[in-house]
């Protein structure tokens, strides 16, 4: 849906993904496609026009001849949360999340301390040129159907799954490459490739596409031989640190398309593209599923024992994750000097106790009605002169009440959203078909949340992989609400 002021002729362009056109003619004129309008003083004539598809339910699923798939069928994490339970530690973990998910540097007077209303972008970071490219943490996507070649991999930190049962640093298996696919190179440097034909996904991280960087890094296997393998330059293969593809927890090869269970390993313990928004999302007028969220102050260690699991214990002396998450990713660290260098910020990291640090697959959800999007869309004057802007952050809006956002990894400084990266230009031109730009990116949801409005939905229930249930990480089978 997209709230604006109404000034002459506006067109939308949608990509291949989206759902078909509306129009509106002159103010006074007629109007095609799914509109309403909505009481304004603000607007011309005290009204302006909502715009978007006719709803078909009360929470999600709301536009009409969606033409987005979401991956993963009815996994949890796709599934709304409007009638789920509040957690019972909804308002502790609400202030953590809104008032302690920017690193604030106590040490400098000039640092202003920021929340989570006053500062939340979305959007990719545009990263074009070579020299963005290598600072940018960008993930980008790709489609085996725009595959020139195969090719073999050479996994020097963790390995690969490609030929299981044996993990190997030298899969026999290849997979479907582009030389001409690029990643950021500035953190994880991931790719995915979908396979959209038979449901085969692929994941890469630590990716090396210089070759002389590569000849360096590849030829030190740290992936359990601890060794030295000098062949690489000549092996014909891409050096990534791991690549796999798609295997549940019993190694079977998944269908990303309807596979509802955990797979894959990033800081929550699943795949990388779970949780991932892509622009063809919005452009299909609708997120249907929670949004994957990155913060600092994820949870540590040490980890909490099966006894201290629900007592006051919990979050505040041990760590934990929660459903869905398979594991703890910094259960092995005692402090935050992984995000926060003890040398130049001691005070800041001694702030940054188990008490103000949040469980990784936690999911947060805002309670607010279509009126509050309506009146903080109008409120924000880059987005009542920018219609386009305006309707994709009431989506993205729309799909923090309905799905909510979920904690699935770590970032270095400040909360945000994984996305498609923009080192693929396709990605690139479909976010600026939605009024994502490099600036306008930027604070796109400053305002939105506020604390009162933000809660914790109750984690789902597992069946673990030894049969015992559980609403914290394990290596699940299944999980339901």
């Amino acid at each position: 849906t997209l709230v604006f002021i109404v000034i002459g002729v506006v067109t939308i362009i949608i990509s291949k993904a989206a759902t078909p056109n509306s129009s509106v003619e002159p103010e006074n004129g007629t109007k095609s496609g799914a509109l309403s309008t909505v009481s304004s003083s603000a607007a011309s004539n005290g009204k302006y026009i909502r715009f978007g598809s006719t709803a078909t339910g009360e929470c999600g699923k709301r536009v009409q001849n969606y033409s987005y798939q979401v991956p993963f069928g009815n996994a949890i994490w796709n599934q709304p949360v409007c009638n789920l339970p509040k957690y019972a530690k909804s308002s502790d973990y609400s202030n953590r999340l809104y008032n302690w998910s920017y690193v604030n540097h106590v040490e400098s007077n000039q640092d202003r301390k920021k929340n989570l209303g006053e500062d939340l972008g979305f959007g990719p970071n545009f990263a074009t040129t070579p020299q963005e490219i290598s600072s940018s943490y960008g993930r980008n996507v790709y489609y085996a159907s725009d595959a020139t070649t195969t090719v073999q991999v050479w996994a020097y930190l963790y390995g690969s799954n490609l030929d299981e049962p044996s993990r190997e640093y030298k899969p026999d298996v290849a997979i479907p490459w582009n030389p001409e696919w690029k990643t950021g190179q500035g953190g994880d440097n991931e790719i995915i490739i979908l396979d959209e034909s038979n449901g085969r996904i692929y994941e890469l991280a630590n990716y090396e596409p210089n070759q002389e960087s590569a000849n360096l890094k590849c030829i030190k296997i740290d992936f359990e031989y601890g060794i030295f393998d000098t062949s690489f330059p000549d092996s014909g293969r891409i050096c990534v640190g791991t690549a796999s593809i798609g295997r549940d927890i019993d190694g079977n090869i998944i269908d990303y398309r309807t596979f509802e269970g955990a797979h894959g390993d990033r800081g929550v313990g699943l795949s990388k593209f779970i949780t991932f928004t892509m622009p063809e999302e919005l452009l299909a007028g609708e997120i249907r599923h929670a949004l994957g969220m990155v913060i600092p102050n994820t949870a540590i260690g040490p980890i909490c024992t099966k006894q201290q699991l629900g007592t006051s214990a919990e979050g505040n002396s041990c760590g934990t994750a929660v459903a869905p998450a398979t594991k703890v990713e910094h259960g092995d660290k005692l402090d935050m000097s992984h995000i926060i260098n003890p040398n130049l910020y001691p005070a800041t990291l001694a702030q940054y106790t188990q008490d103000r640090l949040i469980p990784e697959g936690m999911r947060f959800a805002l309670d607010i009605s279509d009126q509050d999007i309506d009146t903080w869309i109008q409120s924000r004057d880059d987005l009542r002169t920018n219609t386009r802007l305006a309707q994709t952050a009431r989506i993205i809006a729309v799909a923090l009440r309905d799905y909510g956002m979920m904690v699935v990894d770590t970032s270095g400084a400040q909360p945000g959203f994984q996305v498609a990266g923009t080192e693929n230009p396709d990605s690139r031109s479909k976010w600026e078909q939605l009024g994502i730009t490099k600036t306008t990116g930027q604070g796109l949801l400053k305002g939105l949340i506020k604390e009162e409005d933000l809660y914790v939905v109750e984690p789902p229930t597992v069946t673990c992989q030894d049969n015992t249930t559980t609403k914290y990480y394990c290596r699940w089978k299944s999980a339901s609400y």
